[in-house]
């Protein structure tokens, strides 16, 4: 193992909305729709990363804080249109955001405050629903390393790799009483998902919230541990671990931080694996010298091979926009294309393209808006792809009158056509 410091329907409400460059790079625009929840009083849809598989689009939101009162919302694609479908009531907790994977028919919904009847506690569990005739209940997950109270945050993060369930338990206690957190894995070639393992860092430190955010392809596994300590910097400045697996087991390949690590960034905040290559998104960027925060992004390649530092840097353009951006607040890529969505930049939220040249450097392609956007929408609060259909999340908190949040669904042509004129 290596450390790199890497100085190192209301659906009648649906819009056929246009996805337009900002820039004259490329000229293919995409069209898509605007979904809204059923139900008006809802808060936080689309916050959270929404989940897209095939013909299905699941959403959570929120009815209320109150425990019990979070959602998810379903949403089916027939003859190229979305519309409402089903609204799930899973075991939330009090004011969680819930995290979302979907893949071979089945739903996961990860519930990180929930009541966790093997633990006799809000340890948080993740419910597993299976598509028959519409969405059904078919096994609660209560976690196969939990133990002791004290213990929380099963199911903050989710990730699918082929027949692979990943869970992020940030919040995991060793039998010592050491909180670290850890990453689950379980088989999910049926519909009963069986445990495989446990995952754990090679170099644990206490509350580091190992599993705070995953990302898995290929048999490589990536995890955020954003409260770990950076040795001359401080705590909380985050790490991002690279695991690959080797039949039941996962090696350990590398520790990465962002170029510039700063107590309280909170690193990764988001992660998504490209080919060779895993991004990590830093929201939080505190480091350098801007009028606040400003994102940056963090490509590391030797996905196959072996990552051991980071191979480049991806920020906004132009630098006008750097303070309190949210750049990188969502992430995600298809066939070489990278988009980081950086929601506070612009009028109302804008997705940033780029293209990986030579393997290494990404460069940029052009910068999307949404016409039908309406002034501190916040689009690009979180984003979702299958390959084949792209979900961009807007809070839309400043409208009027108010709007609980929108997903906007865009089918996705292939990228040489979306980027001709960029690429």
């Amino acid at each position: 193992m290596s450390r790199s410091n890497a100085h190192s329907s209301m659906i009648g409400l649906a819009l056929a909305v246009m996805l337009s460059p900002a820039t004259t790079l490329a000229t293919q625009n995409l069209y898509g729709q605007r979904l809204t929840a059923p139900d008006a009083s809802v808060v936080g849809f689309g916050n959270q990363a929404p989940a897209v598989s095939g013909d299905w689009i699941a959403v959570f939101g929120r009815l209320s804080a109150a425990a019990g009162d979070g959602r998810v919302y379903l949403f089916h694609r027939q003859s190229g249109a979305w519309s409402f479908a089903q609204e799930i009531a899973p075991p939330d907790g009090a004011g969680s955001q819930d995290s979302l994977a979907m893949a071979n028919g089945l739903l996961f919904v990860g519930s990180p405050n929930a009541y966790n009847s093997a633990l006799q506690a809000n340890a948080g569990v993740v419910s597993v629903y299976a598509l028959q005739n519409g969405w059904v209940l078919q096994q609660t997950l209560n976690g196969n390393t939990a133990f002791q109270s004290g213990e929380t945050g099963f199911g903050t993060s989710l990730a699918i790799d082929r027949q692979t369930l990943y869970i992020g338990f940030p919040g995991y206690m060793t039998s010592t009483g050491d909180q670290i957190g850890d990453v689950e894995a379980y088989d999910i070639s049926t519909s009963m998902p069986s445990y495989i393992g446990q995952i754990l860092p090679t170099s644990p430190q206490l509350d580091m919230a190992f599993g705070s955010s995953l990302a898995a392809a290929g048999g490589m596994l990536a995890v955020g541990a954003d409260n770990e300590g950076v040795p001359g910097v401080g705590v909380s400045a985050g790490a991002l671990h690279t695991f690959v697996r080797s039949a039941n087991a996962w090696i350990e390949q590398s520790v990465l931080n962002a170029t510039y690590p700063y107590s309280g960034d909170h690193f990764p905040n988001a992660i998504v694996i490209d080919n060779t290559h895993v991004i990590a998104a830093d929201v939080n960027c505190n480091s350098q010298g801007k009028e606040g925060p400003w994102g940056q992004v963090f490509s590391y390649a030797g996905a196959t091979t072996g990552i051991s530092a980071q191979t480049g840097t991806i920020s906004p353009n132009p630098s006008s926009i750097y303070g309190y951006n949210l750049f990188g607040k969502g992430i995600t890529s298809v066939n070489g294309m990278l988009l980081v969505a950086a929601p506070n930049t612009g009028n109302a939220g804008q997705v940033f393209a780029y293209h990986n040249d030579n393997g290494a450097a990404w460069s940029p392609v052009s910068t999307f808006v949404a016409q039908q956007l309406q002034t501190a929408d916040a689009f690009g609060v979180s984003m979702a792809t299958d390959g084949k259909t792209l979900v961009v999340g807007a809070s839309e908190s400043g409208r009027s009158p108010p709007s609980g949040g929108a997903i906007y669904a865009f089918a996705y042509p292939p990228t040489d056509r979306i980027f001709a004129d960029g690429m």
